[in-house]
Formats: structure tokens, sequence, C-alpha cells
């Protein structure tokens, strides 16, 4: 628990980073694999960026069940469990999105979707949450599973409690019924074309709603969390967009309110994410160069297991390479990989770029004297 003083205004932080090592979507994996369990079924499906699937899929390696576990994708899939929806397809229900792994495995199993499942272990913590009853509770929503369940505690303790979800703007389908278009964005955990409790968050307004907030407000979200060592990814600390005074202005909080914000914690893929940038900053000559190839092992296993989206990395990775070295090394790579910009490079071209870098400017330029990019 962290207590954070702006001024007059107090807010005090629940991170579930504290309590599960993770994030939120590891509560309840066990609640999950034992109803699988209990209807005999043989596997399982969902829709997840990465943290579900991989907590779903640790639970059952744990328990060395010969459960099989299906994570439906729109990009290519990028390990065995993963199965890409045709066409960009919005799937609504469980039997569509049965029904595209059946047919993409082709084999008849018992399968049953946990995409929307609702663990009891949320509502407990919802409880914890709301301790103090604080005036605001501010939250990030992005299937808004997290955010429901907070929502029905203070109903139920009967509380005059507001809370109040952050999703990107434009980028989840609370506000449309089939959004179409890019989704990326720094807080990609909260993206989504299609949230099946559309309908039951709004209709909690107004006492409960779902603001939309523009990326460079996550971003600076994010780097307060940074600074004040809470241990979230950007998804997490969506919250924190509390801090703004435009924010607050906006849905009538004030300084001197009692506010708690919800950071849902730090993925598999974010420590990879730093690790690698960590690499990619370090200038201690060949023993960094080693550790970036190490890196790259650790995000090919990364992909492997979490199912990333290899452009959303490549993004992550290139927000952190600043310098003018950093930016010849990544030209460098265009003229290698033969795109058009750095904005095709694979996230392994910039974790490339990021090793050149590393070896510094002498370093890069020889490996430019080398000849052609194109013909090596």
């Amino acid at each position: 628990m962290v207590i954070l003083v702006c001024f007059l205004m107090t807010i005090r932080t629940y991170n579930f980073a504290d309590v599960t090592g993770a994030t939120h979507k590891e509560l309840g994996v066990g609640e999950i694999v034992d109803d699988a369990l209990s209807k005999n079924l043989e596997g399982m499906v969902v829709i997840s960026s990465g943290n579900f699937s991989y907590a779903i899929q640790e639970e059952i390696t744990r328990r060395k069940l010969g459960l099989k576990l299906f994570n439906l994708v729109n990009n290519k899939p990028r390990s065995q469990s993963d199965v890409q929806i045709p066409n960009g397809e919005i799937l609504r229900t469980n039997d569509e999105r049965v029904d595209v792994v059946k047919d993409s495995i082709d084999l008849d199993l018992r399968l049953q979707d946990y995409t929307d499942f609702i663990p009891i272990a949320y509502d407990n913590h919802a409880e914890s949450i709301l301790q103090g009853a604080p005036q605001y509770v501010v939250c990030p929503v992005g299937s808004g599973k997290l955010w429901l369940s907070v929502v029905k505690k203070v109903q139920e303790l009967n509380l005059a409690t507001s809370v109040i979800g952050i999703t990107p703007k434009g980028k989840n389908g609370f506000f449309s019924d089939s959004l179409t278009g890019d989704l990326d964005s720094i807080a990609d955990k909260l993206t989504a074309p299609y949230t099946h409790l559309r309908g039951e968050v709004l209709d909690q307004a107004p006492t409960h709603i779902v603001a939309e907030v523009s990326e460079r407000q996550l971003k600076k979200a994010y780097k307060i969390a940074q600074r004040e060592n809470i241990t979230c990814e950007p998804s997490g600390a969506a919250g924190l967009v509390v801090y703004d005074a435009r924010f607050r202005s906006k849905y009538s909080i004030s300084m001197e309110d009692n506010i708690v914000v919800v950071s849902t914690g730090k993925g598999f893929k974010q420590e990879v994410i730093e690790a690698k940038t960590r690499e990619c900053r370090r200038k201690t000559g060949i023993g960094a160069v080693t550790s970036m190839f190490l890196g790259g092992a650790l995000y090919l296993v990364a992909q492997t297991l979490g199912g990333i989206s290899d452009h959303k990395i490549a993004l992550e990775l290139m927000a952190s390479m600043n310098t003018p070295t950093d930016q010849r090394a990544l030209q460098y790579m265009v003229e290698k990989e033969g795109v058009n910009s750095v904005m095709g490079l694979s996230a392994d071209a910039v974790s490339m770029a990021g090793t050149l870098s590393v070896m510094d400017s002498d370093g890069l330029e020889y490996v430019r004297g080398m000849g052609n990019p194109k013909k090596r």
C-alpha cells in the first residue's frame, strides 16, 4: 500500500503487484481451472493480450494438468496456443469463440470460453480497496471485470464512493459497438474492439463512469508511477491520471477528496520489455552487447509464452531510443531489413539496433562501413 500526498490531496494506491507479485490477472486463475475441471473440459479459450493467458497457463503447468489453453489473437500467432481470429472478426459469444478454435485445430474438444469469467477473488479485493469509504476509486478498465466488481461492492456496502474507470481514448469498445482501426496504446492491456460487459458498465453512470484519456495523459501517469516506485506497467498506472489537474477539474474531483488509485500491477511482458530497455541503455562495451543478445533470446521466449504483439514491443523499445546514435542505428536496420521506415522494423530488428547503439558511435560506424547492408 502506498500513500501519496499532493498538496492537500491524499491518494492511497492499492497495487496488485504487492498482492500477487505480478498483476490482478493472477487472481482467480485457480477458480477458472477448478471450474474447467468440474465440467470435465479438455480445454479453455480466452482472448488475452498476454497477462491473463500467461497466468492461466502457469496454473495449468503448476498443477501438471492435461488441460489445453487456446488464446484467440488478431495478429499472427506466436505460440502453439495462439489461434488467429479470421478476418479480424469480433467474437461476442462463447459459441463463436469456441467454434473458431475448433475450426482451427480441427478437433472436437470439450471447450469453454473464460474471457468474461469474473472470479470471486475480485470481490474480496474490492472490499479491501474500499476500506475507509473513499470518495473516489480510480481504476484502469479494459474488460471491465475488476471495475464492475468494485462498483458492485460499493452498492453492497451502500457507500457514496464513485468509481471512475480509465481507458485509452478511442481504443476500447465501451463507446462503440464495433470498434475498428488502430488500437495501439501505451496502455495496451486496456484496449479492446469489443467488451462483453459494455452495457452493464455504462448502466452504472452517472455515479460510476468510464473516462477516456489521451496517450499523453497515460504516459504522464506512468512517469508518476516510476517516480514514486510503484511497481506496475503503463496499463496498471492509468489511474494515476488523477494527478492531472485538468482531469480532476473535468470530473469535479477536489484536492481535499479521499481517493484510492488501483494499480493492476506488472505482467511478464512488461518485465521483458524493461529488461531489454535496460540493456539497450547500458554503455559497457562487449559485456552489454553479449547481454543484448541474451535479451534477444529472452524476447523470443516471452513471445512464445505470452502471445505478445511484435509491433507493440518494437514501439515500446523505440520509445527509449532517443540519442543520435540510437537513431542512426535504427536507420541502419531500416536499410538492412529493406523496410520503408523505422515503423516497419520488427522488435528483433529494434533490439539489434539497440545492440549497435550500445557499441557506441565508433562501433556503429565500423559496422556501417562493412558494405551495403542489404547484401549482408
